[in-house]
């Protein structure tokens, strides 16, 4: 070692002045100049969309879910239909004429009763049809007929004589009332629908209420007093107000039983 020199180096540390450059900002550099890296947009420049890609998975996406929607419709409504026949007595199953085709392209008969019992014990044993209506469906000529029949209308009921037609449901149900309806107008029904006051009440709720016009204000007859029987006593009736009000199942069949 030569005298005077010391035996280590001395290195000057601190940043340089200006951007150190990296390996890696390097090494991507490269990559570009070869064209063997990622394509950079130009400044200013926007990346531009490729509708074709989009339009060829959007239009098979949309055809498969309404695909999926009509075929899960259509079991919905199909066992809806199949419990709904479950619940209906054997009796007025047989007594109904078989459908000639599907409902949707032949003409159908369809017979309508609203009785005016519940499962509450007071109402439990009441079975009268205070509504009855027949419709009849026409797909060829897209028409829908209706014949609405007053309960209080007296007919032959067939092995009791003549009474009003709505003590058919009462005296041997369904089927008997179905057979006295037959004999009054000479259809043959294909469906029958029977609801009571607690489906009445269900199916409006399950819609969210109805909305009725209420032509004036109303107190009506004293029927199904809510309260003990000293308060009934003097309890004037069910009060209507006037307007268009939104009512719910049982105000909607309160409603729907006035008289007075």
């Amino acid at each position: 070692m030569a005298e005077g020199q010391k035996p280590y180096r001395v290195y000057r540390g601190g940043r340089t002045k200006g951007k150190v450059p990296l390996v890696r900002r390097a090494e991507a550099d490269r990559r570009d100049r070869n064209g063997s890296g990622p394509k950079r947009l130009e400044p200013g420049r926007k990346r531009r969309v490729r509708w074709g890609r989009i339009v060829a998975i959007a239009i098979p996406s949309l055809v498969l879910l309404i695909v999926l929607w009509t075929v899960l419709g259509y079991l919905s409504v199909r066992r809806g239909v199949e419990d709904a026949n479950k619940r209906l007595p054997a009796s007025v199953t047989a007594a109904l004429t078989a459908q000639d085709g599907l409902m949707l392209t032949n003409p159908s008969q369809i017979l309508l009763l609203g009785t005016d019992g519940d499962r509450t014990v007071r109402r439990s044993g009441f079975n009268r049809s205070d509504s009855i209506m027949v419709v009849r469906t026409d797909p060829d000529r897209k028409r829908i007929s209706y014949l609405s029949i007053p309960r209080d209308l007296r007919v032959e009921i067939p092995g009791y004589g003549t009474r009003k037609i709505n003590s058919a449901m009462q005296l041997g149900g369904g089927a008997l009332a179905l057979r006295t309806v037959e004999q009054l107008t000479g259809l043959e029904m294909n469906h029958v629908a029977i609801v009571d006051f607690d489906d009445f009440k269900g199916v409006i709720d399950a819609l969210g209420g109805v909305s009725v016009d209420v032509p004036k204000k109303i107190v009506s007859n004293n029927f199904d007093c809510p309260y003990d029987a000293k308060r009934c006593e003097t309890w004037q009736g069910w009060r209507f107000g006037k307007g268009t009000q939104t009512m719910d199942g049982r105000r909607a069949l309160i409603y729907s039983r006035i008289r007075e």
